[in-house]
């Protein structure tokens, strides 16, 4: 009877063994779990827009994976590498989600931080476009900067007898209305001029801007503005800020 017990323990003993080595380990069960993140490496995570606002997005994925960028899938060659193109010109950071999938393995999402675009800075007649959704609203230009003074100032002179005429630069600009509604006008007061040394100068005197005549979609008008300088400058500064819409020029004096 002993015999008999002890053949069943045994039996048994042996049975239960096999079932617990043939049992995975934890680790092992999680790894088959677990997927093979699909390869995406972006040339930049960071990225700062120039003037224009134009930036590229360009990074490699694995053969047989799809990229997405914020939802919509974009071509990827052969070799896996991809590339889009497109503007930004917004006043804050914005962040793009680049996406790559590919079946069988796990998702890799990265994100792409836009920054603020590079600032233009205008020189002396080149015309800067304001723009709003991608159509123009209108642009200043530039014309003149100069310590020669034009006989619109003299016709005035008398009414500003502690002001020196030796002192004063002469700035003139265009004002091209594109489509920001009827009578549309300039300010004196969206302009600060700075000279060389970074001293803000004092306006005297203007003509046309801020006056109530503005003018209509289309059409293009010139303004003249009078700085008292403190002291001689080679070349001025020009921050615009018209209704969050701003733009920097710089020109030498002549």
């Amino acid at each position: 009877m002993k015999n008999i017990l002890f053949v069943l323990m045994a039996a048994l003993l042996s049975v239960g063994l096999t079932a617990c080595g043939d049992e995975p380990k934890a680790e092992e069960k999680t790894a088959a779990k677990e997927k093979k993140e699909v390869s995406l490496t972006l040339d930049k995570n960071e990225i700062t827009p120039d003037e224009n606002g134009y930036f590229e997005v360009q990074g490699t994925t694995e053969k047989g994976a799809k990229v997405y960028i914020e939802g919509s899938e974009i071509d990827v060659d052969e070799n896996g590498w991809f590339g889009v193109n497109n503007t930004y010109t917004g006043d804050g950071d914005k962040t793009l989600s680049i996406e790559a999938k590919k079946k069988g393995e796990k998702e890799n999402l990265q994100i792409v931080t836009l920054h603020k675009p590079k600032e233009k800075i205008y020189g002396l007649n080149e015309e800067a476009i304001v723009k709003q959704g991608g159509e123009n609203l209108f642009s200043i230009t530039i014309n003149k900067t100069s310590y020669d003074l034009s006989k619109d100032w003299y016709e005035r002179a008398d009414a500003y007898p502690d002001v020196n005429s030796n002192n004063l630069i002469e700035v003139v600009y265009t004002l091209k209305n594109y489509s920001a509604g009827e009578n549309f006008d300039s300010l004196f007061t969206d302009f600060t001029v700075y000279d060389d040394a970074g001293s803000t100068l004092e306006l005297v005197d203007y003509t046309g801007a801020g006056n109530g005549n503005g003018i209509s979609n289309g059409k293009n008008t010139k303004y003249t503005l009078w700085y008292e300088l403190t002291s001689k400058t080679s070349k001025i500064a020009i921050d615009y800020s018209h209704d969050g819409h701003n733009l920097s020029f710089v020109s030498s004096i002549n």
